[in-house]
């Protein structure tokens, strides 16, 4: 019986490697096993989460970071959370957001993982109102300042998610600033991330009528 949670880990590698492959469907067998053998393994419902959330079952990875976030896995937090955004179920989002702060603070989370929280935690209190700017402005900083970061760069693939929410968030401000936002977003966001592409249609719109054209960086 000892074996199980070593037995359980090494189905969760192996789905972890069959995700990153494309082999979905052998990922989540190796995922339910990893599970059946070792029902606490928080790591194989965060994992299986995000499997599912690549095939669009939204509900199935809901509950699977339910069950991750009962672990304490920061990563779940932000996940769980970022589904809630786009079920428009914003303060409870951003009670998940700031408890997996605090733990992954706690355990010493990678940057990227940090980045994240604060880049979901500044979109849930700007689409709460412009009460919530400065607060969500703070937030959006906090992401900006970490993916400036080179180290931390190469990491993300969504670098450019917080500079697009920045650039809204100041706009609503009417802060002058929201126009090299609104650039910096125009450089990093990729067409192939669904948010990011509705956000460059925004950048491109507001860049034309500052009279400036979206000078994409197409070195990095």
């Amino acid at each position: 019986w000892l074996a199980l949670p070593l037995i359980s880990e090494t189905y969760n590698d192996q789905g972890r490697k069959n995700h990153d492959q494309g082999e979905l469907g052998t990922a989540e067998e190796n995922y339910l096993r990893a599970i059946a053998l070792n029902p606490d393994n928080v790591d194989a419902h965060y994992n299986l989460g995000n499997l599912y959330e690549d095939l669009q079952q939204f509900d199935k990875a809901r509950t699977e970071y339910l069950l991750a976030v009962k672990g304490d896995v920061p990563e779940a937090y932000n996940n769980l959370a970022r589904l809630l955004i786009k079920k428009k179920e914003y303060p409870q989002a951003v009670a998940l957001l700031n408890k997996g702060l605090l733990e992954a603070q706690k355990q010493d989370s990678f940057p990227e993982v940090k980045y994240n929280l604060f880049k979901n935690l500044g979109w849930a209190k700007f689409q709460q109102g412009s009460d919530l700017d400065t607060e969500a402005e703070q937030a959006l900083k906090a992401a900006t300042g970490i993916a400036s970061n080179p180290d931390v760069a190469k990491y993300l693939s969504n670098r450019g998610s917080a500079y697009c929410l920045l650039a809204q968030v100041l706009q609503r401000q009417k802060n002058p600033g929201a126009i090299q936002q609104w650039q910096q977003c125009c450089q990093l966001a990729s067409t192939l991330n669904p948010d990011e592409d509705t956000w460059l249609n925004l950048a491109h719109k507001n860049l034309k009528k500052a009279g400036q054209s979206c000078k994409k960086n197409l070195g990095f």
